[in-house]
């Protein structure tokens, strides 16, 4: 309607409302007005709810919603500084070529394909779609991000990253160590899994997982396995093993 009425700028706040939702890009071709869209990453509540403390956590969020629409903060899920992307691949850089042929390889297996399938806008979405060649800095924020979801950190901070990061490995560290007895080339995929599996808190799983790619040499059947089943917590271990050898932490076995 906004074109029609030769709207030559727009901005559309996405409420994530039912309803058909047409894509106005085909129109935009023949027009010269630009789109600005507004989208929200989190569950707001139900439509018609007023409880003060929702009301002033969706006013939070959706002001850096607004923000990073034009381009004022960074990040999807969670909000950063500006330029913060940037300083975080740059202090990761160095086991980033590992972490990326890993999630490259997680991606292309089933489960992973079906939340792609079932939710294009995750963040598992975001880097089945991206490309690691041109959008480097995004592309691990994303992955960052994920382990923010997985960890539940809140969405309604500006962070920088140096901020972010050492919330997740806080609370990386209460979660504790568990592959005592997992440490030989020999161990026993049945039992990891099994041990896994125990813990049904994903903060927990991903712990694990990490500490298994760290303390654990024998990795294609038991990683690769976990990848199948938890794509979500596989792709935050593999950050959380970035932040930990960047900053010479050593992983918490008991």
């Amino acid at each position: 309607m906004a074109l029609k009425q030769g709207a030559d700028e727009i901005v559309a706040v996405d409420l994530d409302a039912i309803g058909f939702i047409r894509d106005p890009r085909e129109e935009l071709d023949e027009t010269n007005s630009r789109v600005t869209r507004i989208r929200p990453y989190w569950n707001l509540g139900a439509s018609f709810g007023f409880d003060k403390n929702i009301y002033d956590r969706n006013k939070s969020l959706g002001y850096s919603d607004a923000m990073k629409a034009f381009n004022r903060l960074e990040g999807m899920y969670f909000t950063f500084k500006l330029g913060e992307c940037h300083k975080n691949i740059k202090k990761l850089n160095s086991g980033l070529d590992e972490a990326i042929v890993r999630i490259t390889q997680m991606l292309k297996r089933p489960v992973a394909k079906t939340l792609q399938t079932i939710d294009k806008r995750s963040a598992i979405g975001f880097l089945s779609r991206g490309d690691w060649e041109t959008d480097r800095e995004q592309m691990l924020c994303r992955v960052a991000e994920t382990a923010g979801l997985v960890f539940n950190l809140s969405p309604e901070k500006t962070y920088t990253f140096n901020e972010y990061n050492n919330e997740l490995l806080r609370e990386y560290t209460k979660q504790g160590g568990i592959f005592n007895h997992f440490k030989s080339d020999g161990a026993d995929i049945t039992s990891i899994l099994a041990a896994v599996s125990h813990a049904v808190d994903g903060r927990k799983i991903t712990a694990q997982i990490a500490q298994l790619m760290m303390v654990n040499s024998n990795e294609s059947e038991v990683l690769w396995t976990l990848a199948e089943l938890l794509p979500r917590e596989f792709v935050s271990a593999i950050y959380l093993k970035l932040l930990i050898e960047s900053g010479g932490i050593s992983p918490t076995v008991d």
